[in-house]
């Protein structure tokens, strides 16, 4: 009996001993899926936080763009009439163009008798707003 009961005792110790490395293992593993998982998480929030800095920004140059369909629609019955910017340079360095909140607009009008990517009947005005880097534009078609 002697001889049976130490066996068990040296096959008892192997197998703890075994056990020992996988524990390791997998307590990296378990640790690497965690880090993972974490790294996820922090990407998508952090790019949540930078969305979150700069949608306040696009209602003004929503209502930039605005101004320039309303500057259109002054001259509604010819376009080309309109004698202010027609492209950001002109904005930037025109008054006209500006807000009192520091947003700029300018406009693109393109007639149907000259453009034939116009679907309108007469004219496609496109206005384009900026505030803070931020662009919205609008586009009008009459």
């Amino acid at each position: 009996m002697k001889k049976i009961f130490s066996l068990r005792t040296i096959s008892h110790s192997a197998v703890i001993f075994r056990e020992k490395g996988i524990a390791i293992v997998l307590a990296l593993l378990v640790l690497s899926s965690v880090l993972a998982i974490a790294l996820g998480i922090s990407t998508i929030l952090l790019k949540e936080v930078q969305f979150g800095k700069s949608a306040g920004f696009y209602i003004p140059a929503l209502f930039a763009a605005d101004s320039g369909i309303e500057k259109i629609l002054i001259v509604r019955n010819d376009p080309n009439q309109f004698t202010g910017c027609k492209t950001r340079a002109d904005a930037l360095t025109r008054d006209d163009c500006k807000l009192s909140n520091g947003a700029l607009f300018w406009v693109k009008i393109r007639a149907k008798a000259t453009d034939p990517t116009c679907q309108a009947e007469n004219f496609c005005v496109e206005s384009t707003g900026e505030y803070q880097g931020t662009r919205r534009a609008i586009e009008a078609n009459y």
